[in-house]
Parts: structure tokens; C-alpha cells; sequence
């Protein structure tokens, strides 16, 4: 009755009774998914503890009542428990081996995967004559604490989801990342492998091998198994399209591509050539296709990576952050300096400095003001500048020029502004999906002659679909802490998001286009946009990171990192904020599939919100990609990090095999 009363009342169900667990939790999984939120299962300390344990691993609330107090005064209670202890071993019994049984955790996965929330919960307590509260309180009050900082070294819960197999064959496979001879002669050895023994084996040998450590697949039904198995372990799932498009040789630019990250941290974007309106119109379809797997496979917090590259031509996309740069840059030249505000007479007087009087005279000038002035408090500053002035807006602005200036010459023409329109609609088509299937989208960051545009673009989307508080946000942006820049774009788009009334919501990385980025700097006599050493990068990034998570609006953030150190801050960050519990709802953590295990498990084991990004498509298709993610690794695998990382497979192998852990220094 209380499960399906309509008020939703919280409920302490407090049993020793594996019956009476299973009948709750049978009653839940026909329950709408955050009815779960509200129950919690309670058992005596030091008794039942399989009920307690293996309840809070599937993903349910699970507290202990803790008895205290001086030793003297417990006596009576010490008794009293011993007396009941005996008289209900038979029964203990029972409890012991039904949890123990297969039967018992078969029944319990089949039914996490109907929750709102299949993670690790912290394991909770209620200490006896404390006063009576909510559920929420009790976790807040008095649940366990994590170790500070969270140590990733423990290999039993790092790939306690590989079978032995799949732990030999990640051992191999990043192990193999390591030859230099092969990693750089990759494709000459795949199309080698084609001639010889024909494309049927090499894909055979490919999917067996490297596609099945780094990808989930090549359809929904073959991923449905990987993203299971994640979401037992309360690990949530990014799916991405890896299709590559091979680049031709005139096509392979410094500038239009990624180069191989300096650091085990840098989350990588895949590169597509653009081949006309007919392929961007094609690759909808596949990420609506991706959209409908996500939602098909992921019943929770789903998530989609989408490339904005590949749904608009990239010399388009670079126009338009031509045309995005110059108009921030013209506000300075109307009088607009950082944080100061144009007044409506420094604005009439800029204005009529550039452009020819309109002919609706200063009533003009004053309506084209009043539109900028958002606050509509007298002044219009960057924020307003950058929400209210539009590249259409600017196309016809500059027709009035009296020069033709820099202004001028970035303003898209007709065609380009109906390409952009195009490109729009497109992106448009996947976010209405994501938002209908409710379905997240994170959309890539990519080289910088690029990023001006997509960060408009996705500003475009946010307006439309982050209104919806129940649903959350449903579009994430992406920024690179590499950038100089990256501190000051962040607060200016949380700032965007506060004035226009939508949620802010965003993935923050490290950068993935380093050497490519210096190389077009170098070629062009100017200073590189990114800084300048790691340690000025982390610096950036953890400001970066600290600025949202303690930011009034408290936006949704994903910290996709493979970096100890940058987890550790976002985790200690978390903990100092005035609510720690309801903060961490909305922060996840990313890692690609196939690297930086002990830190997505070990995450989830704590109860935080950790996803791996999972690359699925043919396998013929996704070579590109594994090619990339190969020579990637070469040069990823030798840091500490990476190299302890191969040594707990090593160690997980031995301990499986043999039963206990190497003995020794381990050489991986």
C-alpha cells in the first residue's frame, strides 16, 4: 500500500527477511523508476550484512541501524541481541544462503535494470534515539564517508566486469599500444592483412581482438550486452558513432584534424571530410539511429556524442567564426571595454561613426539599442551584445557600412547564410530527437578556426531545448581547458545562460588538437591559442572545473579525464560545497572504453556518476578510428599512470589464475 499510494510517501523497510526484501523489490521494478528514490531498506549492524551489501551494490538505498553508547549502559542491549541471535540463526541461515545463491544476484540485476538509478549507493546508517527524519536526511546526516582523496589501486573492483578473458585481452591490447614498429606501420599492416588473408579474417581478428576492447559493437543489439554490464556496475554509457571518414591526402590539413593528445587526459574527437549538403543530410539519420540506440540501451541518464563537423562544411563553419570573432571584436571598436557597458549616447555615437544614418533616423538607432538591451536598464554590455546581435542581423548591418572594413568583409552572403540555415535545421532534427527520446546530447569541441561557430550553434540548441526543468538539460557543450581563453568563455556562456532563462550544461576536457593547433599558429607568425605548459593547463582546467560546481545555478557538468589528479580535485571540490549530496547529482565523470578503468569503477563503486564513452559501429568503418585510438595509446601508455593500469591487469590475471596477487615487482 505504501509503495503504490499515490502521495509517495518515504518508506524505512526494515527486515531481515530476504523474502520480504525481494517481494519490496519486485514491487519497485513495476513502480515509476523514481519511486525508488523514496524507499530505503534498513538491517540491524552486524547482522544481515549480505542483505545490506549486495542491496546497496544493485543500486538500492541500504542503511544500517548503529547502535552506540558506553559500554556499561549497552549491556542490557548486548543481552537482549545475543538471546535473539539464537533464536533466529535458522533463519539466518536462510538469509545467508539465499544471497549467496546465483538465483539471488540474477534476480537482483534483472530487476536494477527497471530503476531510476542503478549505481553504487553509499552505504548509510541510522544510529538508534536519533530523531526521526526523511531518507534524504538520514543519507545526508549520517552516511559513511568516502576515503579522501579515492585511491585508484584496487584491482578486484576496477574489472570486476571483465570476464578473465577480456582482462588477458586488455593486457594484450594496450600492451601492443606500446610497439612503435606496429603503431606507426598500422595501416600498411591492416591493408597488408586485406591482401593476404582478405578483409572477412582481418575483420574477424580485428573484432575479436582491438574492437572488442575499445568498442561495444557494430549494431544496438550487439551493445545492449556492453551497456548492461556497465550499468550493473552503475557505470552509465556515451554512445558515439565511430564511423570515420578516411581523409584524402589534400584533406589531411594540420588545421582539420586532431593530432595524437601529450597527456592520458585528452578526450579525442573524430574527424569527418564533408562531402556535400546530401552526406550531412545522411549522417542524421545516423545520429538519430545512435540516439534511439542510447535510448533502447541506456533506461537512465543516456548520453549521445555528436561532431557539428559533420553536419555542416567546415570552410562554412570557419566563415562563421570569422564572422562570430569580428563581431565581439567590433562592440570594443563601438566603445564596449570587458566588463563596462555601452550607454545608449556611446553607442548612437559609435554607431553613427561606422555607418551611414538610417533612414528612420535616431528612432532607429534607439530601436536597434533597445532590442541589444536586454535588462532594458540603459546600457548594453558583451553578454547582451553577444545574445541579442545575430549573423544575420550583421549581414544586413554591414550594407550600411561607410568603409568596407573587417567588418564588412566577414559578413556571410546569401548563400553562406542559407548553408548556415541548412546546417541549423540539421542539428535542430537530432535535438528534437534527443529532447522527445530524452536522451542527452554532448556535443564535441574541435579545432579552434572552428569552435567560435559550433559554440553558436549550441548556444542556438540551449535556448531551445535546456527549458525544461524536468527533463534537465538535454544539450552540452564542450570546452578545452587547453585554451587561454577557456576560464573566460566558460563564465561568459553561464553568464549568457542566467540572462536568456536556459539550463547551462557543458564537458569539460583537457584539448585534443595540441600539435595541430601549434603547427597552424607556427605556419601563420602567431601566438598559439593554447597555453603553454601542462601545469598551466591543469591550472585552467581545475579553475575551470571549480567554477561550475560552485556556481549558483549549479549547471550539469561531465569531467571527461583520465587524469587521477584532476578527479581527486573535482571529488574534493564536490565535498566542500554546502551540500555535497544534491551537488554531485548533477556531475559526471568520463573515460573512454577500454582505458582508465580503476577510475570509472572505482568512481561508481563510490557512488559517483561515472560514464565511459563507447565507440560502436562496422567493423570495416570503425578502422579508422581503431588506427587513431592505437597511435594514441603509443604514446598515452607510457605514463605512470597507464603503466599501473597494465600492472593491476597483470596483477587481476595472476590473482584469477592462481589466487593471489603477484608476488613481486610486476613488469608490465
Amino acid at each position: 500500500d505504501l509503495l503504490d499510494h499515490a502521495s509517495r510517501p518515504s518508506i524505512i523497510i526494515a527486515t531481515h527477511n530476504a523474502d520480504t526484501v525481494k517481494f519490496a523489490v519486485r514491487k519497485l521494478s513495476n513502480c515509476p523508476p523514481e519511486r525508488r528514490d523514496d524507499v530505503m531498506f534498513a538491517q540491524l549492524y552486524g547482522m544481515a550484512d549480505p542483505v545490506t551489501y549486495i542491496l546497496a551494490k544493485e543500486g538500492y538505498r541500504a542503511c544500517k541501524l548503529v547502535p552506540y553508547g558506553p559500554i556499561s549502559n549497552v549491556v542490557p542491549y548486548l543481552i537482549r541481541r545475543a538471546q535473539e541471535n539464537s533464536a533466529m540463526l535458522g533463519e539466518g541461515v536462510a538469509v545467508r544462503r539465499g544471497l549467496s545463491t546465483p538465483h539471488w544476484q540474477g534476480f537482483m540485476n534483472v530487476h536494477a535494470g527497471s530503476s531510476s538509478s542503478s549505481r553504487i549507493t553509499r552505504h548509510s546508517c541510522i544510529l538508534l534515539g536519533a530523531a526521526t527524519c526523511s531518507p534524504s536526511d538520514i543519507v545526508r546526516r549520517f552516511s559513511a564517508g568516502r576515503p579522501r582523496p579515492l585511491r585508484f589501486d584496487n584491482p578486484e573492483v576496477a574489472f570486476h566486469t571483465k570476464t578473465t578473458g577480456e582482462v588477458f585481452r586488455g593486457l594484450l591490447v594496450l600492451k601492443v599500444c606500446t610497439f612503435n614498429a606496429i603503431v606507426k606501420n598500422a595501416e600498411i599492416l591492416y591493408k597488408s592483412s586485406q591482401t593476404v588473408l582478405g578483409s572477412t579474417i582481418t575483420n574477424w581478428l580485428l573484432k575479436k581482438t582491438f574492437f572488442a576492447h575499445f568498442c561495444a559493437g557494430e549494431s544496438e543489439r550487439e551493445i545492449a550486452p556492453t551497456m548492461q554490464k556497465l550499468r550493473e556496475a552503475g557505470v552509465g554509457g556515451i554512445l558515439d558513432y565511430a564511423a570515420e571518414a578516411e581523409l584524402s591526402a589534400q584533406s589531411k590539413k594540420p588545421d582539420a584534424m586532431g593530432d595524437a593528445p601529450d597527456r592520458t587526459d585528452f578526450m579525442h574527437a573524430r574527424v569527418y571530410d564533408y562531402e556535400g549538403e546530401k552526406k550531412c543530410d545522411a549522417r542524421v539519420k545516423v545520429f538519430e539511429t545512435a540516439l534511439h540506440a542510447v535510448h533502447n540501451t541506456t533506461p537512465e541518464e543516456g548520453f549521445a556524442a555528436i561532431k557539428i563537423s559533420a553536419l555542416g562544411a567546415p570552410i562554412l563553419l570557419e566563415r562563421i567564426s570569422t564572422a562570430m570573432l569580428e563581431m565581439a571584436a567590433f562592440y570594443e571598436r563601438l566603445g564596449g571595454k570587458g566588463d563596462g557597458a555601452l550607454s545608449y549616447d556611446d553607442f548612437k555615437k559609435g554607431w553613427l561613426n561606422f555607418f551611414n544614418e538610417p533612414k528612420g533616423g535616431e528612432e532607429e538607432i534607439r530601436r536597434t539599442f533597445d532590442k541589444l538591451d536586454i535588462y532594458h536598464d540603459g546600457s548594453v554590455d558583451l553578454v547582451d551584445w553577444t545574445c541579442s546581435m545575430t549573423l544575420v542581423d550583421m549581414s544586413e548591418m554591414v550594407k550600411e557600412c561607410k568603409e568596407h572594413g573587417p567588418l564588412y568583409d566577414a559578413a556571410l552572403d546569401e548563400e553562406e547564410l542559407e548553408l548556415m540555415k541548412s546546417m541549423l535545421h540539421r542539428v535542430d532534427m537530432v535535438c528534437q530527437k534527443a529532447y522527445n527520446l530524452g536522451v542527452k546530447i554532448m556535443i564535441d569541441a574541435e579545432w579552434t578556426a572552428i569552435q567560435p561557430a559550433i559554440d553558436n550553434v549550441v548556444v542556438h540548441m540551449m535556448r531551445k531545448y535546456n527549458r525544461d526543468t524536468e527533463k534537465g538539460p538535454i544539450v552540452f557543450n564542450t570546452f578545452q581547458t587547453y585554451l587561454k581563453d577557456a576560464r573566460f568563455r566558460v563564465n561568459h556562456h553561464m553568464k549568457m545562460a542566467e540572462r536568456e532563462g536556459y539550463q547551462f550544461a557543458c564537458k569539460v576536457v583537457r584539448g585534443a588538437y595540441m600539435v595541430s593547433e601549434r603547427l597552424k599558429a607556427e605556419s601563420e607568425n602567431r601566438e598559439a591559442p593554447i597555453l603553454d605548459t601542462y601545469e598551466e593547463t591543469t591550472a585552467s582546467c581545475h579553475g575551470v572545473i571549480e567554477d561550475l560546481i560552485t556556481h549558483p545555478s549549479q549547471p550539469r557538468i561531465m569531467v571527461a579525464t583520465h587524469n587521477e589528479g584532476t578527479v581527486n580535485f573535482t571529488v574534493k571540490t564536490l565535498e566542500g560545497c554546502d551540500d555535497p549530496e544534491k551537488r554531485q547529482e548533477h556531475v559526471y565523470f568520463g573515460q573512454l572504453l577500454g582505458m582508465s578503468d580503476p577510475i570509472t569503477f572505482i568512481l561508481a563503486d563510490n557512488a559517483y556518476k561515472a560514464y565511459k564513452y563507447v565507440p560502436y559501429g562496422p567493423v570495416k568503418d570503425v578502422v579508422p578510428y581503431l588506427i587513431r585510438r592505437t597511435q594514441e595509446n603509443s604514446t598515452l601508455l607510457g605514463t605512470p599512470a597507464v603503466v599501473e593500469e597494465r600492472k593491476m591487469l597483470l596483477t587481476e590475471l595472476w590473482r584469477r589464475l592462481f589466487g593471489r596477487r603477484t608476488p613481486g615487482k610486476i613488469a608490465a
